[in-house]
């Protein structure tokens, strides 16, 4: 399945997308972290993922379907970026 990274993730992975498989979001992202160590502290905090991250599976934000449980199929597309807020009140 294809990953595509966005804002802070494409910086630290240095890279616009990739292919990696994966049964679920928890395999693809340890995979992901396996191969790209340097990610890891982008994507969690300690054993688990970062607050400020967001998962899509087609578009579908994992936080609404079964998190990091969520099955994928190889046809998927998934996008991780960190949320950022900021700017003058």
């Amino acid at each position: 399945m294809k990953i595509q990274f966005l804002g802070l993730t494409r910086q630290a992975a240095g890279l616009v997308h990739l292919e990696l498989e994966g049964a679920t979001v928890a395999d693809v992202l340890q995979r992901l972290v396996a191969s790209y160590p340097d990610l890891r502290s982008h994507v969690f905090d300690g054993s688990r993922l970062r607050p400020d991250i967001c998962i899509l599976i087609n578009g579908r934000n994992i936080r609404y379907l079964a998190g990091e449980a969520t099955l994928l199929d190889d046809a998927d597309t998934i996008t991780i970026f960190r949320q950022v807020a900021g700017g003058t009140p």
